[in-house]
């Protein structure tokens, strides 16, 4: 499985408009690969964004997938 790209600033941007806190938002998903439950947490950094947790794909606008980190590295190997 080749994911999409990872998500892009702009997308970024957005959920963070849409949130109350705008330093750090938490997101919960199904990994895309495995399944289990993800929580990917980002924030916001002085030279844009940090990702914990797993990775965040934006196959097309504002529809995300979320992969482990383990996952996403797992992908990387089959490219």
């Amino acid at each position: 499985m080749k994911p999409a790209l990872i998500i892009g600033v702009e997308s970024l941007e957005k959920l963070f408009e849409q949130n109350s806190n705008p330093e750090q938002n938490n997101f919960h998903w199904n990994c895309h690969h495995c399944g289990c439950s993800v929580e990917v947490e980002i924030t916001k950094t002085s030279v844009g964004y940090g990702m914990s947790g797993g990775v965040l794909f934006e196959p097309n606008p504002q529809n995300f997938l979320a992969l482990f980190v383990d996952c996403y590295e797992k992908t990387l190997e089959l490219e």
